[in-house]
């Protein structure tokens, strides 16, 4: 007796399940299980895609011994499976379980895949927008232009001092800043010793 399972999860899990078992009068072998994600295994076999064409969401079908049930799943109904879908399903799950033909789709990604899937889900062609290119260095100087216009030597009189009469050295700048004055000189140490005088009197 053969025990055969087969399942196109279309809507929630989108894979593609098959089982596997020989049972004699006196041994039992193994059971053998394959799941396949339903994108990579309709790339060999394309006749599950169709299965599922339209509004159908499953197909499943189960044998044990001589006893079997198929269902072709919508979401309101359920119907069986017509006798040549079921000759081929057995016949694909025979392929996919005892031969391991499809094996090679069960092995990790390699890098490369790893990173071709990755470019493709966040880097999909015509989905981003061209980076902006901007020139960082005239932004800077274009930055620098209103500093210098409100430069201190504009506005800060001791930058102006600084810097005018560059050939005078610091002393004869600052002779000629602060010694420059008309105001009358006033002795005013004299002026009190000769109050204390008056008052003496």
């Amino acid at each position: 007796m053969e025990y055969i399972k087969f399942h196109i999860d279309e809507m929630e899990q989108q894979f593609v399940f098959c089982e596997y078992r020989l049972i004699e009068e006196d041994t039992k072998g193994p059971l053998i299980s394959r799941a396949f994600p339903f994108a990579k295994i309709i790339e060999k076999e394309p006749k599950i895609q169709q299965l599922v064409d339209g509004p159908i969401i499953g197909i499943y079908y189960e044998q044990r011994g001589n006893n079997s049930t198929s269902e072709r799943q919508w979401i309101d109904r359920i119907e069986p499976l017509e006798e040549e879908i079921i000759t081929w399903i057995i016949a694909l799950v025979k392929k996919i379980c005892i031969e391991e033909v499809y094996d090679e789709l069960l092995k990790p990604p390699t890098i490369d895949e790893q990173v071709e899937d990755f470019i493709k889900e966040f880097f999909e062609e015509g989905d981003s927008e061209p980076l902006e290119q901007k020139d960082f260095l005239a932004e800077f100087f274009e930055e620098l232009e209103p500093l210098e216009q409100n430069s201190p030597k504009q506005n800060d009189p001791l930058a102006t001092f600084f810097d005018e009469d560059s050939d005078n050295t610091l002393n004869d700048r600052i002779e000629k800043r602060f010694n420059n004055t008309s105001l009358e000189t006033v002795d005013f140490l004299a002026e009190f010793f000769e109050q204390l005088d008056d008052d003496e009197v």
